[in-house]
């Protein structure tokens, strides 16, 4: 199978199944134990400002409400051994930051799959609808006549519109200027 631009592409079924949380994490090689986990690698400065390079520091935050944190790194220069607080260092602005929300992922791509299934509309613009709606958003601004027909014919989508019609609606309102110039920039 090929996508519109003869590249390798591919189709995701949506099926209906019970599987546990913990059960999905294992099969995606996933530990079942944290629902978000930040990791920063770099060079970092406690309170005291003792630099440690090539440090290494994690927060995750458990399925079960903890969170833990932890922090590995080498010692400045003449150091004895340092009790240090992770909770308490900043690394610098170029430090490399990894997150895993392994729980979150699964319930966003769950989401995405259901209304894919349930209203047929296409997976880009499933994400859309999916942010839209947890944003309580009043429309989606688009010109892709697509997404705004989808809209338009499935009532349990947020709505779609052009800009144009958007403002052709505003226009009129007290407060016409001052949203016009937030939503359009002028």
């Amino acid at each position: 199978m090929t996508d519109k631009l003869g590249l390798p592409g591919c189709e995701v079924p949506f099926a209906k199944f019970d599987v546990p949380l913990a059960d999905s994490y294992a099969a995606a090689g996933r530990d079942a134990h944290y629902m978000v986990t930040f990791e920063f690698q770099g060079n970092a400065k406690d309170e005291s400002g003792r630099t440690f390079t090539g440090a290494r520091m994690w927060v995750r935050a458990l399925r079960n409400g903890r969170t833990t944190w932890g922090i590995m790194t080498g010692l400045p220069p003449g150091s004895d051994i340092l009790n240090i607080d992770p909770q308490t260092v900043t690394f610098d602005a170029d430090a490399a930051v990894h997150v895993e929300a392994p729980a979150y992922e699964f319930l966003l791509f769950d989401s995405a799959a259901r209304l894919v299934a349930e209203t047929g509309v296409n997976w880009k613009d499933a994400f859309h609808y999916l942010y839209a709606g947890w944003e309580n958003a009043d429309s989606i601004l688009t010109t892709d006549n697509g997404l705004i027909d989808q809209s338009s014919k499935n009532k349990n989508l947020p709505h779609a519109e052009k800009p144009s019609s958007l403002k052709a609606r505003m226009k009129g309102h007290p407060w016409y200027d001052s949203l016009h110039n937030v939503v359009f920039g002028l």
